[in-house]
């Protein structure tokens, strides 16, 4: 994350959550802890105790101590049974949604984690869902999900315990699948006192999927490497909308709405309309008397007011767009909310560029870390 420039946006959300060290954590996957753990635990809500074997020993632990083991703040956490939560889950906030996609309605049914662009808040919500929530390749976001990435946007501290120990009940309840939390329990038993020495436990886990490094990334087709120590970030599209790292900084804004979403359009027809012949004699003539006159001014400081971009892609070096307001009339199912240019943080790709043509290597059955 430090090589693409979105490090401490990610950790700032993160750390708005309560999660200061949870991304620092990482181990693999071993098969037999992982069913051991899951085939033994027992959790008992009123007590908030959590009693599990791993290597034939007995363990008990209090959902506090299992928060700190996961680098989570022991303030006051929202666990899953948190009437605000339940609440959410009945009612999305579909504008909080919008924001982060741009799409006007939120049904779990059909969308999906790609139409969220942000790199940092794209970033998160794949290091949740391939973490606590336990998925391979996420496509489709879910309430819980969107609960998390609101929860970081209000600074809402949220249990791990809780959300972790529903995804343990949720594996048991099914008799086929895979598992993808083992990471997970592997970290659980070494804050024990265990350990898992080879040849007598082997791992399960192979890169690429042991890491969300760069490469996997791109694997992802979620970046695009430019061969100058640049990256085209990926919309759902598979078109290239920011360039990484940012030139003006280590990260991206988060705290900021307007900055979620890139340009809808911006092409060099969008942005310079088509004059007619006499039109266009008359604005070729005005862009020399201002660059005349500009020749002879200072130039300013910085203009907060405006939209800025960094490392034009052609000749033109400012763009304005037309403000828009998250509180306009919604939109149909389907159609896009007009979104707006990042501020001094993200460089938006203006032309067609090219997708990524590789295709997707074929899955394999491997046992995620996390």
């Amino acid at each position: 994350m430090k090589k693409l420039g979105v490090h401490d946006g990610v950790y700032n959300l993160f750390l708005k959550l309560g999660w200061r060290g949870f991304l620092r954590l990482c181990d693999r996957t071993y098969e037999e802890p992982t069913m051991e753990f899951l085939s033994t635990y027992a959790r008992d809500d009123d007590t908030k105790v959590l009693t599990f074997q791993l290597k034939g020993e007995h363990h008990r632990l209090t959902y506090e101590e299992l928060d700190s083991i996961m680098g989570i703040d022991d303030a006051l956490c929202i666990s899953p049974q948190n009437q605000e939560y339940q609440d959410f889950l009945r009612y999305p906030d579909a504008n909080f949604w919008m924001k982060i996609s741009g799409l006007a309605t939120f049904n779990p049914s059909r969308q999906r984690a790609k139409h969220i662009v942000h790199p940092c808040w794209r970033i998160a919500h794949r290091v949740l869902t391939t973490s606590i929530f336990g998925c391979l390749e996420p496509s489709q976001i879910n309430r819980c999900e969107l609960f998390f990435l609101r929860s970081m946007r209000r600074a809402l501290p949220l249990s791990f315990s809780g959300f972790f120990l529903d995804k343990c009940d949720s594996i048991r309840q099914h008799s086929l699948g895979e598992i993808f939390i083992g990471g997970l329990i592997t970290i659980i038993g070494r804050a024990v006192g265990l350990d898992f020495p080879a040849p007598e436990y082997i791992l399960v886990d192979t890169p690429p999927n042991f890491l969300l490094d760069c490469d996997t990334l791109i694997r992802m087709e979620m970046l695009l490497d430019r061969g100058t120590r640049t990256y085209s970030w990926l919309d759902s599209d598979k078109a290239s909308v920011y360039i990484l790292p940012s030139w003006i900084g280590s990260s991206f804004d988060t705290g900021d709405p307007e900055t979620w979403l890139p340009p809808d359009q911006l092409t060099q027809a969008g942005v310079f309309p088509e004059f007619g012949d006499d039109e266009g004699d008359d604005a070729e003539q005005q862009e020399e008397e201002d660059d005349e006159e500009n020749d002879e001014m200072p130039e300013a400081e910085d203009h907060f007011d405006q939209p800025s971009m960094q490392q034009p892609m052609f000749p033109h070096d400012q763009f304005q767009a037309s403000p828009h307001h998250f509180d306009q009339p919604h939109q149909q199912e389907g159609h896009k909310v007009p979104p707006y240019f990042p501020p001094c943080s993200l460089t938006y790709l203006p032309q067609c560029s090219p997708r990524c043509s590789a295709s997707m290597p074929k899955r394999k059955r491997i046992r995620e870390p996390s």
